[in-house]
């Protein structure tokens, strides 16, 4: 098994992933509302959030869904 693989199957790294994408997600919006009222720090807070809220995308994007069993319909 690829050492990597441990890594990204484990339920700390999931919970880690969580915890980055609701922390970058309110720095982003926080960044947005900065900039909407002209304060100083929008700017940076859009780069961190936005650069983060990339990076949680490409690490997520080639996890293996978790479908729960059959797609089929069950009657």
């Amino acid at each position: 098994m690829y050492p990597l693989k441990k890594i990204f199957q484990s339920k700390s790294y999931h919970r880690v992933m969580q915890q980055l994408f609701y922390w970058s997600l309110s720095v982003f919006i926080l960044g947005i509302v900065f900039q909407l009222l002209h304060m100083p720090g929008g700017n940076i807070m859009l780069i961190l959030g936005g650069g983060t809220l990339s990076a949680w995308s490409l690490f997520t994007a080639w996890e293996k869904a978790d479908t729960g069993g059959d797609l089929r319909d069950e009657e």
